[in-house]
């Protein structure tokens, strides 16, 4: 469950618009700060998909049967 900020508001019902506190506004930095976080992020998620999709086979394959005999 989430919980939120209200003034002034004690109850368990839906809270009035009226008094509901809303976040304060991002400035450039802390944009800039949480682009970067998210692009490092989304970054590091895709390095380790293509070095998980990339692996070896950890399952040895499967025998393919005897070889042919030797042409003499």
């Amino acid at each position: 469950m989430t919980r939120m900020t209200y003034r002034g508001w004690q109850g368990t019902g839906p809270v009035p618009a009226a008094e509901y506190d809303y976040p304060r506004r991002l400035g450039a930095g802390e944009l800039a700060a949480a682009g970067a976080v998210g692009l490092a992020v989304g970054l590091a998620a895709f390095y380790v998909a293509r070095v998980l999709a990339a692996r070896t086979p950890l399952n040895e394959p499967p025998p393919r049967g005897p070889l042919p005999a030797p042409v003499p």
